[in-house]
């Protein structure tokens, strides 16, 4: 929408590329002068590997169980109160309880699944 086509700088990148041998003037053509059907056709394959990134697919996850609590959280002091006929302060005590191990799961749980994720080999030397 308020994005350029293209960055400001590609045309003058891509003809360095072709004075240094990187690519060739058809590589030129195809990048800058793409239809949206060629663009359609490398935006589905892109969507199906970030729908495979783990690390994404789980912070979307978290996300989705925080606007649900924080959504949640409004709403459910009055709920407990009319069906259970407990008082604020037993309220306040079980909704914290019930965040308190909730992070302590989503901790753990967190800290299996990256201590068994297999990375990649620079990033292990690293740490």
């Amino acid at each position: 929408m308020f994005f350029p086509r293209q960055m400001p700088a590609a045309k003058k990148v891509l003809e360095e590329k072709i004075k240094k041998g990187i690519t060739t003037s058809q590589e030129k053509a195809n990048e800058l002068k793409r239809s949206l059907k060629d663009v359609t056709k490398d935006t589905i394959p892109a969507f199906k590997r970030l729908l495979k990134n783990k690390s994404l697919d789980f912070l979307v996850i978290g996300d989705i169980f925080m606007f649900l609590q924080f959504g949640a959280f409004s709403f459910f002091p009055k709920i407990f109160a009319m069906m259970y006929r407990k008082t604020d302060t037993v309220i306040g005590q079980i909704y914290g309880g019930f965040t308190c191990v909730g992070f302590i799961v989503g901790l753990v749980l967190g800290s299996i699944l990256l201590k068994r994720k297999e990375w990649p080999r620079t990033l292990r030397e690293r740490m």
